[in-house]
């Protein structure tokens, strides 16, 4: 998932969540402390899926960080999809899957492009391979994405047209490849999965070379959804083979060393949707196995150390889908709207105000 950018600085969310019910969840001393709190936020942009009533249809929306700008820059043409946020980088160039029939066809997405401020619209389907999902851009413009069983990658231009052609990368004897997540580095990281070997972590270059399994599940758990830094380091979802006892975070390099689980020693055991920056920061949806539902928003350092838990949610509230920047700021999905707050937990704000289903 891509993150707050400033001005250029983003994070991309996803509101349009199964609602259970909704609470706002908003801490302020008086309105000037707030109007003063929100001010900090200013200067981040925040990307999202945004939901016209009732429709299957959603378009791409941004609004500042302090709430203020909101405006939809796509019309009705985003596919109804849980799984397809868009993403941004600080160039404003903004990637989303795209249905751009009267009538959405589930099994022909199509991949396009527009930038922040609602210019360059473009979609990239005809020169795209088979798109299904597990869309991720970096700052120069590089993409990845699903296109089962494969990944597939290319290069955005700044007027947004592609440079070149879409390559799929070759599978090495995996049965398919899911997940991508790439850096500015040249690093990418996704999920290999193999009949034989079970569900691991592979990385590999985005010039094809240095293709390494990372993990080697031999129990039946499961590694799934990494995300990689610039420094090369991967923190993905480890756990029970259904995930419906445990889900810890874990983490390793992309070459393989520094491998450990982050969580085993706290009391919330059931942990996904991590978002990580490049000051070593870390922010994640967590509960317990009973509660994982009803889940709360909770961060730490990349080592492990000042584990914390930033919300405490109230009756049926969903809190999660975080984006971390690398200033510290994490922008997270409260019931049926956004909020922003720091990495310690301060200034915690309600962006959006969309109402409850």
């Amino acid at each position: 998932m891509s993150q707050p950018k400033k001005k250029n600085a983003l994070l991309a969310l996803l509101p349009a969540v199964i609602v259970y019910s909704f609470t706002a969840y908003i801490l302020i001393d008086s309105m000037i402390s707030e109007q003063r709190d929100l001010a900090q936020f200013a200067k981040y942009e925040i990307v999202y899926r945004c939901r016209q009533d009732h429709s299957e249809r959603s378009d791409i929306c941004i609004i500042n960080g302090d709430g203020t700008g909101e405006r939809r820059i796509t019309a009705n043409n985003s596919i109804s999809d849980l799984n397809s946020d868009p993403v941004m980088n600080q160039q404003g160039q903004i990637l989303y899957l795209c249905n751009l029939h009267d009538k959405i066809d589930y099994e022909r997405h199509h991949l396009c492009t527009i930038r922040a401020d609602g210019s360059g619209s473009t979609d990239l389907t005809p020169s795209a391979k088979d798109i299904t999902r597990g869309i991720d851009m970096n700052n120069a413009g590089q993409f990845v994405y699903e296109c089962y069983p494969a990944i597939c990658l290319g290069t955005i231009n700044s007027d947004g047209s592609l440079a070149g052609e879409v390559q799929e990368i070759a599978q090495d004897g995996a049965r398919y490849y899911a997940y991508p997540s790439l850096n500015d580095r040249g690093q990418m990281a996704f999920v290999c999965f193999d009949t034989a070997e079970g569900v691991d972590i592979c990385a590999e270059n985005l010039d094809q070379s240095n293709l390494v399994r990372l993990t080697k599940v031999t129990d039946g758990s499961i590694s799934i959804y990494p995300v990689i830094n610039d420094d090369g380091l991967i923190a993905y979802s480890c756990g029970s083979p259904d995930f419906s006892r445990v889900i810890d975070i874990c983490v390793i390099r992309a070459d393989g060393t520094a491998q450990r689980n982050l969580t085993d020693t706290q009391s919330l055991r059931y942990n996904r949707g991590q978002s990580m920056n490049n000051r070593g920061q870390m922010a994640f949806s967590c509960a317990t196995p009973e509660e994982r539902i009803r889940s709360n928003i909770c961060a730490m350092n990349v080592d492990g150390s000042d584990w914390h838990q930033l919300t405490r949610h109230y009756g049926k509230t969903y809190y999660g889908s975080p984006s971390i920047n690398g200033d510290g700021v994490i922008v997270y999905v409260c019931g049926v709207n956004l909020c922003i707050m720091n990495f310690d937990g301060s200034s915690q704000h309600q962006l959006t105000n969309f109402a409850g289903e």
